[in-house]
């Protein structure tokens, strides 16, 4: 932090979480997340002649609420709840070589292509 930022009595910063099963299992369902809508915007944006867009973060969340709401209903979601930005967090952490879920080549799976923005890495697809 800058030297600048005002601090406020008690302030701790927010370090990483433990990497255990659960944050692993998180980043792997977010990059399938990734996927399946990259997938459907390929899908709809072809017939049109458009390539394929990258994912927002804004729709990665809206889509893990509603996967979220949806398993709940059905008795079937067994985690943690979490916040927004600790969501947000594992999604940028899935585009990081440190951290991002590889294939058996060691290619990560999910790039960053622009601030906020995810889609599947291509060199998977060459």
């Amino acid at each position: 932090m800058s030297e600048l930022t005002v601090k406020l009595p008690g302030y701790e910063p927010t370090g990483k979480p433990p990497e255990n099963e659960e944050t692993r299992w998180w980043r792997q369902w977010l990059v399938e997340i990734i996927y399946g809508l990259w997938n459907e915007k390929k899908q709809y944006l072809a017939p049109m002649g458009f390539p394929p867009r990258p994912i927002h973060q804004r729709e990665i969340a809206r889509e893990v609420s509603r996967r979220v709401l949806m398993l709940k209903s059905e008795g079937l979601w067994k985690h943690k709840k979490h916040d927004h930005n600790w969501i947000e967090r594992r999604v940028n952490e899935c585009a990081t070589e440190e951290y991002g879920p590889k294939t058996e080549d060691g290619i990560l799976k999910v790039v960053n292509t622009s601030a906020g923005f995810y889609e599947p890495n291509p060199e998977l697809f060459k």
